[in-house]
């Protein structure tokens, strides 16, 4: 899944346009998320730029649990 300017443009907008949410779970991405589901899974569970982030299909539910979990608002049923 990627979440982008083109792809995803409702979680883009609130994962990376609001700096109090996007401060809530970018600083911790690699090292939490990724780190963490990566040795799970064997896989790269994600990989983000400053305006974009992947996220392997096999932890997508995960993601936004976890995205929960930091305090961001998504609604994984509006994608």
């Amino acid at each position: 899944m990627t979440i982008s300017k083109k792809d995803n443009t409702h979680l883009h907008q609130v994962l990376f346009m609001d700096m109090d949410t996007y401060f809530n779970w970018a600083p911790y991405f690699n090292e939490e998320f990724v780190k963490s589901h990566g040795e799970t899974y064997g896989i790269i569970a994600g990989v983000m730029t400053t305006n974009l982030v992947r996220i392997d299909n096999a932890c997508k539910d995960d993601f936004f649990r976890w995205l929960v979990e930091k305090g961001v608002n998504v609604n994984p049923e509006n994608i």
